[in-house]
């Protein structure tokens, strides 16, 4: 049964944007965490999906917290979960769920060009770094053309990828919010 939160009224309200309350690390407390942003006087709380599996779990949530969790649906640029292939059944997750509750932005998406990383995931996958960048930026762009689609926003994760990430949103003409370091 979903928890209706009846949070006390501080003199001042946030709303966390952009949290990912569905990771491992919140498997032991997560209800104690929300009764605690809920006490300090969080009014909403963005959690942002990873991946395809991720989505179902930020679904459960809001189901759970009605009142609380806004969802954000997408494939994080370092999930590794995107191709042709799983988009298509990616997109009719996203687009249902919206259709039926509504969902408050296509997220966490973006551009994640970080060395290291490409690298790593490069190797992994049998393949250059060109290759995962070029997959980053084809999941990104199908993402955002679906945020525009719904008339919705997006929340973006860029890491040293900045001009080519803030080129796709202007090319677009999408909205959203970004957070984005180095």
């Amino acid at each position: 049964a979903p928890h209706r939160t009846t949070c006390p009224m501080p003199a001042h309200s946030f709303v966390d944007c952009h949290c990912h309350l569905t990771s491992d690390q919140f498997n032991h407390d997560r209800d104690a965490v929300i009764a605690r942003a809920c006490k300090a006087g969080v009014r909403g709380l963005f959690v942002c999906s990873t991946s395809p599996d991720d989505m179902f779990q930020v679904i459960q949530l809001r189901q759970a917290f009605p009142d609380l969790i806004y969802p954000c649906l997408g494939v994080h640029p370092l999930s590794g979960a995107y191709s042709e292939e799983m988009w298509d059944e990616t997109r009719s997750i996203i687009v249902s769920e919206h259709l039926e509750r509504g969902i408050a932005a296509i997220g966490e998406i973006g551009l994640d060009f970080s060395r290291p990383i490409l690298r790593e995931r490069a190797k992994a996958k049998g393949t250059s770094e060109q290759e995962i960048r070029a997959t980053q930026i084809a999941a990104f762009e199908a993402q955002v053309a679906l945020a525009l689609e719904l008339d919705i926003p997006v929340n973006v994760h860029s890491r040293n990828a900045e001009r080519q990430t803030i080129e796709i949103l202007k090319r677009h003409g999408v909205r959203g919010i970004m957070h984005a370091y180095k």
